[in-house]
């Protein structure tokens, strides 16, 4: 899987992205860039499956999209501030657990 696709989206099987995020700690990768909007969620679940045992080898940015009308995403939520607390409550959840 190349360097800088969005995990979780079900492109690929989950073991080769399982595995790529692998190979990148092992080779030094110490950021990953996650999001609720990855996948719908699933790239945070498969990130915290990677770094379960290894936490202290990779920092993890968790961001959410805005919606500017403007800018309108259809697929884009709509966060309000109770929303965000929200996702960084379930992000904190699933890296937590690992």
């Amino acid at each position: 899987m190349p360097a800088g696709k969005i995990i979780g989206q079900e492109r690929h099987l989950a073991a080769e992205e399982i595995e790529a995020l692998r190979t990148g700690i092992l080779l030094g990768m110490t950021l990953i860039d996650a999001s609720g909007n990855y996948g719908e969620g699933r790239s945070e679940e498969l990130i915290n499956h990677v770094i379960a045992g290894q936490r202290d080898r990779a920092f993890v940015v968790s961001k959410v999209e805005a919606n500017d009308d403007a800018k309108s995403n259809a697929r884009a939520p709509h966060y309000d501030r109770q929303s965000v607390r929200d996702l960084v409550r379930n992000t904190a959840y699933l890296l937590s657990r690992s």
